[in-house]
């Protein structure tokens, strides 16, 4: 669960930079929290920069590992766009949306969905970082 994930990134990231570690362990938390708010973007798209200037990411290795991180990164960032849009449109503005409960559920879905992929992706990217 989120703890055992946390752990994870931890002990991944201990091979790492300390910003690339702390950027994992922070996604890990909040992509695996029991509540969802799209203020926690916060906590690790704030270690991103950090990581990704610390560590450099660079070498023909890591190349298709940046790649799908930005495919991940994309997909992350319209799935969210995505569940937000739904959220506002049935909670704060009352206005229908077509099966309004559901599209929020499914949106919400591929936003957890598209947080895994994110840190699948930033693994990939630090493990060519560790070799």
């Amino acid at each position: 669960s989120q703890a055992v994930a946390v752990v994870a990134a931890g002990c991944f990231g201990s091979g790492t930079t300390p910003a690339t570690a702390a950027a994992l362990q922070a996604l890990a938390f909040v992509t695996l929290n029991r509540v969802a708010t799209a203020q926690y973007w916060v906590w690790w798209g704030a270690l991103l920069p950090a990581a990704a200037g610390e560590a450099g990411w660079r070498g023909a290795s890591s190349v298709r590992a940046r790649a799908r991180l930005g495919w991940a990164a994309a997909a992350w960032a319209a799935a969210q766009a995505a569940w937000v849009w739904c959220a506002h449109r049935l909670e704060l503005r009352g206005g229908n949306v077509t099966a309004p409960h559901l599209l929020v559920w499914v949106a919400a879905l591929a936003a957890q969905a598209g947080g895994v992929g994110l840190f699948v992706g930033l693994v990939g990217v630090a493990g060519g970082e560790r070799g």
